[in-house]
């Protein structure tokens, strides 16, 4: 394990250190962007012909799935 300049640490107290140093800084460090998913503005519903297509697209692939997997 290296120092915060590259310098190798013989001690396990020192690497102990190092790390606790290390996800302290990592853990402070503000987030860039929200992780938060966008809020649909619109509120657009989803369309019945839409989801009994997402079904049948699933069930297809669950048929898929049990004639590939073995008896």
């Amino acid at each position: 394990m290296a120092d915060a300049d590259g310098n190798i640490m013989p001690e396990h107290a020192a690497v102990r250190n190092r790390w606790t140093k290390y996800c302290s800084d990592f853990y402070e460090h503000p987030l860039q962007s929200d992780p938060r998913p966008e809020v649909n503005e619109t509120n657009q519903s989803i369309l019945k012909p839409d989801l009994e297509e997402a079904v049948h697209n699933l069930k297809n692939e669950n048929q898929l799935l049990s004639a590939r997997s073995p008896a």
